[in-house]
This record gives C-alpha cells, sequence and structure tokens, in this order.
C-alpha cells in the first residue's frame, strides 16, 4: 500500500527527520543536565561528609 505524501495523517519525510533532529538535540540537552546534577550531588556529598 503506498501511502500519498499528501495525506495529513502521514508526516512528511523531511519532518520526521526533524523530530528525529529535535530528540537527539533534547537527549543531549538532557544528558548534559543529569550530569551537571550528578556532579553537584557528588560536591554536596563531599561537603556533608567534610561536615561530619
Amino acid at each position: 500500500m503506498k501511502v500519498l505524501s499528501s495525506d495529513p495523517r502521514y508526516p512528511q519525510t523531511n519532518d520526521i527527520q526533524q523530530l528525529i533532529r529535535r530528540m537527539y538535540d533534547l537527549h543531549r540537552e538532557i544528558a548534559a543536565a543529569v550530569n551537571q546534577l550528578s556532579n553537584q550531588v557528588d560536591s554536596l556529598e563531599k561537603r556533608i561528609k567534610a561536615l561530619e
């Protein structure tokens, strides 16, 4: 069955590629944020241990 590109129910290949690129961009941003939070937690743990 051939899907007609003009059918609004099916996104264009370009749209799908843009969504995939955006998904990868968001994944990188989320990974960077999680890494930063992880570093902050490590830093706080060290400070807490130093106070004990």
